[in-house]
């Protein structure tokens, strides 16, 4: 994965990723004078509105991290006039809904009344939807929501970030330092994670699943 701007993380709850720039005005950054004695704030709505102002020398820093795309569609000018540093402190994941009917739903009810719901487990993967028929949720599965994690982080940083990220495998910012210390090493080699992912276990993980929700209901039926 090729590295920009800046560094920032992909998470998984099923995947995670944010991106931050910083900028400061080189201007009088390395000139002698007197002592600050005044400090002016100014405020802007816009990311390039303030990295523009940087740039320009109207402010002498940006202070506010600013997305990665939008740092890299600056004219060249200001890319010429601007210092930068990295950033760390957010993260991007996508929620995945686990749910499933609950055992004492008026839906659930009239299952079990027909009879063809006999044991309250098995609506552990069916939902009934907003038009009334039942149907089958693969994510409340566990084995189908944690395949996920072995989806393409990379691709996923390149394709929704432009590259403006890392890939993260939890939901803990980069500049906690007791993520790589304690969590981030075991997660991955427990798990055999990896940032460029394995489709093939997520479709075995997927199909594996799916049998044994068809053989369920197969069964109940």
């Amino acid at each position: 994965m090729k590295w920009k701007k800046l560094l920032s993380f992909a998470i998984v709850t099923v995947l995670v990723f944010s991106v931050l720039v910083a900028f400061v005005s080189p201007t009088r950054a390395d000139e002698e004078g007197t002592p600050i004695d005044e400090i002016n704030f100014q405020v802007t709505f816009e990311m390039s509105d303030g990295a523009a102002a940087a740039a320009e020398g109207d402010v002498h820093l940006f202070m506010h991290s600013v997305d990665g795309p939008v740092y890299q569609g600056l004219p060249g000018d200001f890319l010429a006039a601007l210092d930068t540093w990295d950033v760390f402190g957010t993260y991007n994941s996508y929620l995945i809904n686990p749910a499933h009917e609950g055992s004492g739903t008026p839906e659930a009810l009239e299952a079990e009344t027909e009879e063809w719901i006999e044991d309250p487990a098995d609506f552990r993967y069916l939902a009934n939807n907003v038009d009334g028929d039942w149907t089958v949720n693969p994510f409340a599965h566990n084995d189908i929501r944690f395949a996920f994690q072995y989806l393409n982080r990379e691709e996923m940083v390149e394709d929704l970030l432009e590259g403006f990220g890392l890939p993260r495998y939890g939901a803990m910012a980069a500049n906690i330092p007791m993520w790589e210390e304690v969590f981030e090493e075991p997660i991955r080699e427990g798990y055999d994670m990896s940032p460029e992912g394995d489709w093939a276990r997520v479709e075995w993980m997927v199909e594996e699943a799916m049998n044994e929700i068809a053989e369920r209901y197969r069964s109940a039926n």
